[in-house]
């Protein structure tokens, strides 16, 4: 019974409990507040985030050694993609071809590939609709590839590609070790607790 009780009593008094380490590059501060809720902090290589879990059902080193790197990034980072020029004038090129023949207008076609070129080079989704917004300059005689320019110029945020942030592929590499310190920190803590009971009881 006196084991129960004084673990009880130590938990009550711990509002909030620090825990600082380094993985590579990265900088961590874990803040266990009370039982099963927690906050992370972290800071290096470009990459900067920290996110609170108000219901973890235990320590944050035991959390985050558990969930994956998905929904670890979602909540620390925000947002994991950027914009892509290359796959956004994919995306367009890829329509033109599904609804469109390029020999029905071969100096539109040249046109289409020369504006698609520096759409692939665009820096953000403004760049990109300006540039595929060039398209409207053109004066095509068919009728069919002109309705298709105008739904590209119109609804060209659909055609937008994203892909992997730096700092998502960064946190991607490096979060089996992430998850490796934390098991390592739980593994320690317990060792101590353990040691701990024995001065006391013995």
């Amino acid at each position: 019974m006196g084991h129960y009780k004084n673990e009880e009593i130590m938990e009550t008094k711990t509002e909030e409990k620090v825990t600082k380490f380094k993985v590579e590059d990265l900088d961590v501060v874990l803040i266990d507040y009370r039982v099963g809720q927690g906050k992370i902090m972290i800071a290096g290589n470009g990459v900067s985030g920290s996110y609170f879990w108000g219901a973890m059902g235990g320590r944050l080193v035991d959390f985050i050694s558990r969930i994956d790197v998905n929904y670890f990034s979602k909540n620390v980072l925000g947002d994991l993609y950027v914009f892509c020029g290359k796959t956004s004038a994919k995306n367009v090129r890829a329509y033109f071809r599904q609804n469109w023949s390029w020999y029905k207008d071969v100096e539109f076609s040249k046109e289409l590939a020369r504006v698609l070129q520096s759409a692939a080079g665009t820096r953000d989704e403004y760049d990109f609709e300006r540039v595929i917004r060039g398209l409207l300059l053109e004066s095509p005689e068919d009728d069919d590839v002109a309705e298709h320019i105008g739904y590209v110029t119109d609804y060209w945020y659909e055609f937008i590609g994203r892909k992997d942030s730096r700092e998502y592929r960064y946190i991607q590499k490096i979060f089996p070790k992430l998850q490796r310190h934390c098991r390592m920190v739980a593994c320690n803590e317990l060792i101590e607790y353990i040691s701990t009971l024995g001065r006391r009881f013995f």
